[in-house]
């Protein structure tokens, strides 16, 4: 579980600055993707595999 503040785009016409809490929970190990800085592509399989 993450909990993150971002700013609220919505309401900074009438309250600048404001922002908005957000909490993120997965089912899967979320340092483990922080950590891996690959990004996932189709193109890399057709490197190694041939035409698609």
């Amino acid at each position: 579980m993450y909990s993150y503040e971002r700013l609220n785009n919505i309401r900074q016409r009438f309250d600048g600055g404001s922002m908005f809490g957000e909490l993120l929970i997965a089912n899967y190990d979320l340092n483990e993707r922080l950590n891996n800085n690959q990004q996932i592509s189709l193109y890399d399989l057709e490197e190694h595999n041939g035409d698609i």
